[in-house]
């Protein structure tokens, strides 16, 4: 049997670290699938755009094999969240979330989203 040692997992998740560190949101409530590269419907407007996350961390700080990323969003006009990905600078997709009903936030309003990954032996 094969096994993946601690170190390698947070070898991983600190490479996911390092590469993936956009963060967006989006209004779409389209169920996430395997095959998804994009957000169903990406907000862009009002302070909602895709923006690097204000803060990345790995294991160094977080448990074995994982990877959290933390972004507040400040709102200067309506923007409706319901679903929530992480992107590299290329525009590849690694995580996207769906959440089960709308999040609605209005001018002078402001929402952080944390979003966790965790590296997991099979």
């Amino acid at each position: 049997m094969t096994t993946i040692p601690d170190a390698g997992l947070d070898r991983v998740a600190n490479l996911i670290a390092s590469d993936f560190t956009y963060m967006a949101t989006g209004s779409s409530s389209t169920a996430e699938a395997t095959t998804d590269t994009a957000l169903g419907s990406e907000n862009t407007l009002n302070g909602s755009a895709r923006d690097v996350a204000g803060t990345i961390t790995a294991p160094a700080t977080e448990a074995t094999g994982v990877t959290k990323w933390v972004h507040t969003f400040n709102f200067t006009g309506a923007v409706t969240i319901r679903e929530i990905a992480i992107f590299n600078a290329s525009d590849d997709m690694l995580i996207r979330n769906v959440l089960t009903a709308d999040k609605n936030y209005v001018d002078g309003e402001s929402v952080t989203i944390t979003v966790t990954h965790t590296q997991q032996r099979v």
